[in-house]
């Protein structure tokens, strides 16, 4: 007899409940803040753990998306938010200067905008996590590498762009 390892991750168990959910709750918030890592990230006397609290009070979905967006993601930028037959698509990438077939990019789609946002969150994190990055982003190396030399060197140093 087989036995096979229950393959459901607790981000994709949270971005399935994301995508079954009609509206945002202060729940499903503190949900996504739990599991994504960012409620342990800082304690919440934190201003923007405070600034996200007053906003999930005051039900403003969107914002408290973005800011949530900007906490767990900082290496992340929000790419594309656009409304398509009543279905928010909401793209997200690592580097929002190369095209989308060279850089890392989450797309989600949803009905409502502040779950579309939650959802590229959630895929994000998994991205990130499946690729064993680390999420401050401090154990990442330069995408452009670095010279050093000897002081000697820098005395030397020699441009070759071409700008023609």
């Amino acid at each position: 007899m087989l036995w096979k390892a229950d393959q459901t991750s607790p981000l994709a168990a949270l971005s399935g409940m994301i995508d079954q959910t009609a509206a945002p709750t202060a729940g499903l918030f503190a949900d996504v803040m739990v599991r994504t890592g960012t409620a342990s990230a800082a304690p919440p006397s934190t201003d923007w753990a405070t600034r996200v609290r007053r906003l999930i009070e005051a039900e403003a979905w969107t914002d408290a998306a973005l800011v949530l967006l900007a906490t767990a993601l900082p290496d992340w930028s929000l790419v594309r938010l656009a409304c398509d037959d009543g279905e928010w698509c909401c793209t997200l990438a690592r580097h929002w200067q190369l095209p989308d077939w060279l850089d890392d990019t989450v797309e989600t789609r949803h009905a409502a905008l502040p779950l579309a946002i939650l959802a590229a969150v959630v895929e994000a994190t998994a991205a990130n996590s499946d690729t064993g990055r680390d999420m401050s982003g401090a154990g990442q190396r330069a995408a452009v590498p670095v010279c050093r030399g000897s002081a000697d060197d820098a005395a030397q140093a020699l441009c070759c762009d071409n700008f023609v």
